[in-house]
C-alpha cells in the first residue's frame, strides 16, 4: 500500500519518539493529525483504516515494541448495547460522535483490554479493509454527568 510521505513521516517521528520513552505507556494522535483530508467526518472510518496500515507499516519496519490500536468514537445513547449481537459496520452506523478517530500506541504489555472489564472483544470477523490479524473491541461505561452511555469502538492489530 502506498502511504502519503508526510504521513508517514509524522507517524515515525511519533511512534519512534514514544518507544524511546520509558516513562509513557500510552500515547495517542487524532487522524486529523496525520493528514489533513481526515478532518471532515465523512472521511473518519477510510482515515482510521488508513493510519491503522501505515502505523502498522512503521512498527513493523522499524521493529517497534508497541501495541497499534485504532479508538473509534461512537454516538452516545441512553440504552446499554449488546455488543455480542453486533458486527462492526453495524457498530459504525449507530453513528461517530463529534471528535475523530485517534491512533493509540501502547507499550507490549499494557494494553488496557487485557485487565479492564470495559473492554469486550467482538468475535466477529473484520474483513479486508481493517488489515489481517486485526481484532475489534467494544467499550461501554455509563457516564452519569452526561446522563447517557460513552462508546468506544478499538481495532487492534
Amino acid at each position: 500500500m502506498n502511504f502519503p510521505s508526510k504521513m508517514i513521516e509524522r507517524l515515525q517521528e511519533w511512534m519512534v519518539d514514544f518507544a524511546s520513552d520509558a516513562g509513557r505507556t500510552r500515547d495517542d494522535i487524532h487522524i486529523d493529525q496525520l493528514d489533513l483530508r481526515f478532518r471532515p467526518d465523512s472521511t473518519w472510518v477510510e482515515g482510521a483504516q488508513l493510519t491503522l496500515a501505515a502505523a502498522r507499516a512503521v512498527a513493523d519496519s522499524r521493529s517497534l515494541p508497541v501495541t497499534i490500536a485504532v479508538q473509534i468514537f461512537l454516538a452516545e445513547g441512553t440504552v446499554p448495547l449488546d455488543p455480542d449481537s453486533r458486527l462492526v459496520h453495524e457498530l459504525l452506523r449507530l453513528g461517530l460522535s463529534w471528535t475523530p478517530p485517534s491512533l493509540v500506541a501502547y507499550k507490549r504489555g499494557e494494553e488496557p483490554w487485557v485487565t479492564d472489564t470495559s473492554f469486550h472483544r467482538l468475535e466477529v470477523p473484520l474483513g479486508s479493509d481493517w488489515g489481517s490479524g486485526a481484532h475489534a473491541y467494544f467499550q461501554e461505561w455509563y457516564d452519569t454527568s452526561e446522563s447517557s452511555y460513552d462508546r468506544r469502538l478499538w481495532i487492534v492489530i
